[in-house]
């Protein structure tokens, strides 16, 4: 009984990766979404999709835009020029 339902809560989950890589030679940043979906045989997909370069004040926003939401922990880790977000959403 509550074992099985705990597994399939785990399973649900579903992990975002935001980097915003710095362009070196343009004051550009560029928003890369790393998705990590639960397969069913096991395991997890990696999904990755770039989005196009973001002004400084663009990232601020949506930075603002990602804190806001709801059932989302958000951590920051700062790796060099790169900077980190990593927030665990649980799927309703």
């Amino acid at each position: 009984g509550k074992e099985i339902y705990v597994q399939m809560k785990l399973q649900l989950q579903i992990f975002f990766f935001v980097y915003y890589l710095k362009h070196d030679k343009i004051n550009f940043f560029f928003k890369i979404v790393v998705v990590y979906v639960p397969v069913l045989k096991g395991g997890w997909e990696k999904v990755e999709k770039k989005e196009q370069g973001m002004k400084k004040n663009e990232i601020i926003k949506e930075k603002k835009r990602i804190s806001c939401e709801e059932n989302r922990i958000i951590k920051e880790k700062k790796r060099g020029r790169k900077k980190i977000n990593v927030i665990i959403k649980k799927k309703k």
